[in-house]
């Protein structure tokens, strides 16, 4: 799911990031598209267990976990 801000930030929402597999090469994909149309990938998850910024640096993470980490 992605949602534009007044910012110009696009929010991609993706709960669980636990190994790095087609999800998330579609989300650094998604993000790289992103950034080609001016707008600011902000990634918003649980969990980022694969460091998602070593796929694209210029993504800024959320990570809101909780006390049941995975």
């Amino acid at each position: 799911m992605i949602y534009k801000t007044k910012n110009n930030i696009a929010v991609i929402f993706y709960p669980n990031i636990i190994e790095y597999g087609g999800i998330e090469r579609n989300i650094v994909a998604l993000a790289t598209k992103v950034q080609k149309r001016g707008l600011h990938p902000l990634l918003l998850c649980y969990y980022d267990k694969v460091d998602m910024k070593k796929y694209i640096p210029d993504l800024e993470i959320c990570t809101l976990g909780t006390t049941n980490n995975p």
